[in-house]
């Protein structure tokens, strides 16, 4: 009897033990999932964001808990296309497998709420923006209202709003909101100096004494820019939603008279106005390292084309009729082509650190891979995107910066896909030209570095700070 016994308390206990562990260890969403929803997914999902839902609370995540286990499981969410191992980029926003892991479980034992005794503290945010501090901008500059047409091209539009101080201010960090996201193609604000006695109307267009500035600064590029570009540049485009924050030793400088923002927008059938912001925060700390603006530093481009490279000057940016004068455009992408190739090189004039990369291209962009050749014959991959897509155009800071020595030649290798198996592509049966419309193509590599000072530059805040 007492054997008897003894076996069947021993077969309860094997019964009855993996069943408290498996209560112990399934997922909760207070205890478990919050903790990722608030790290990972707050920045685009809470309201008032990009995201078409907010995923803050258990309430608003419980009706796409199974849409939610696909796309992690996927990696399709959060949004991330550049390859590297993990700790390569300081604004990584891939999931660990054990976060995936986490949230394929909660979602597979029935998604429970959990103690809300476990809940922590939600992320605090300053409405709109989304620096990594979650302070509101210390300065907000607006552009003046804009009309967007219904329909048709809308060229690139050179809008100036005069700077609200004097003298030089060091920032560091700055994010361009756009008013209606649905409509804008791009956004770029670049600081630059007018002359006395230029005059700007209340849609902040420019005229110049010349009379030849107002034609040019309603239609130009971003290179037409009376002054060019200043050290500071801040941008949005589709998925370019948080601040470009340069930490505690580095500072953007702004100088200058005016603030230019270069917009450009795409008609989606609606005519509606947009009013576009860039916040800045300023550089409180001692400046070490000084960013510059993208393009600064490197020399001219040239374009390998069909394994030859193109003999003349040849942009891969916008149409025609805006490049200057011996300047063409590269070949079009043929109708159907699903692996037209194009590669640009260009030099590192002076001594410099990357800190960041950002591709662009338009819907048609297939890959993107960026390799620096350094002075000694040494090659080493700053960056590669197999699967670009032009609706999460993401900004890749590096959690440790690349040295470029000057004479660093960087190449960039891209492709495009104008192919029928190309979901996103308009016209697969139509030659692809060079050019601004999202319908058309670009090739846009832009790389952000840092130089350090002589000797640090304590920064002067505004007079209304």
């Amino acid at each position: 009897m007492t054997r008897f016994h003894g076996q069947v308390g021993w077969r309860l206990a094997v019964v009855l033990f993996p069943a408290a562990a498996v209560a112990q260890t399934t997922p909760s969403f207070t205890k478990d999932i919050a903790p990722i929803m608030y790290s990972r997914c707050a920045t685009c999902h809470r309201p008032g964001e990009v995201a078409p839902m907010s995923l803050m609370s258990y309430t608003e995540v419980r009706p796409w808990v199974r849409a939610i286990k696909a796309k992690v499981v996927s990696r399709q969410m959060p949004p991330w296309h550049a390859e590297g191992e993990v700790g390569k980029w300081h604004n990584d926003r891939r999931l660990t497998q054990a976060e995936i892991d986490t949230i394929a479980a909660w979602v597979d034992a029935g998604a429970p709420r959990g103690d809300d005794s476990s809940l922590p503290p939600p992320p605090q945010f300053a409405a709109g923006w989304n620096h990594p501090s979650g302070r509101p901008p210390d300065l907000i500059i607006e552009a003046p209202e804009l009309k967007v047409p219904a329909d048709g091209e809308t060229p690139w539009q050179n809008v100036y709003v005069k700077l609200p101080f004097q003298g030089d201010v060091w920032v560091e960090g700055a994010q361009v909101l756009p008013g209606q996201r649905g409509v804008v193609h791009h956004i770029v604000v670049t600081s630059t100096t007018l002359p006395a006695d230029a005059t700007i109307d209340d849609e902040g267009r420019l005229t110049l004494p010349s009379g030849d500035g107002a034609r040019r600064q309603r239609t130009g590029a971003v290179g037409n820019i009376p002054g060019g570009f200043g050290s500071f540049s801040a941008a949005w485009e589709p998925g370019v939603d948080v601040a470009n924050s340069f930490g505690p030793e580095i500072g953007e400088r702004i100088s200058g008279t005016h603030l230019v923002f270069n917009i450009h927008y795409q008609a989606n059938g609606r005519a509606t106005t947009d009013k576009s912001r860039v916040g800045l925060w300023l550089q409180k700390n001692p400046v070490k390292y000084s960013a510059t603006g993208p393009g600064v530093g490197v020399g001219s481009e040239t374009f390998i084309f069909n394994g030859r490279e193109l003999a003349g000057r040849y942009s891969a940016q916008v149409t025609q009729d805006i490049l200057p004068p011996g300047t063409q455009t590269v070949p079009n992408i043929p109708a159907y082509d699903d692996n037209f190739r194009l590669t640009q090189i260009f030099p590192i004039r002076q001594d410099m650190e990357l800190f960041s990369i950002q591709p662009h291209m338009h819907v048609r962009g297939r890959s993107i891979r960026y390799t620096a050749v350094f002075p000694d014959g040494r090659e080493e991959e700053l960056l590669n995107v197999p699967h670009y897509d032009f609706n999460w155009q993401i900004v890749y800071q590096y959690a440790k910066r690349v040295t470029l020595p000057a004479g660093t030649t960087i190449r960039v290798d891209a492709t495009w896909d104008n192919s029928t198996k190309n979901k996103y592509n308009p016209s697969p049966e139509k030659e692809v030209l060079w050019g601004e419309q999202s319908w058309d193509e670009m090739l846009s590599p832009t790389l952000r570095g840092v130089v350090r000072l002589e000797s640090p530059v304590t920064p002067t805040l505004p007079s209304t700070f």
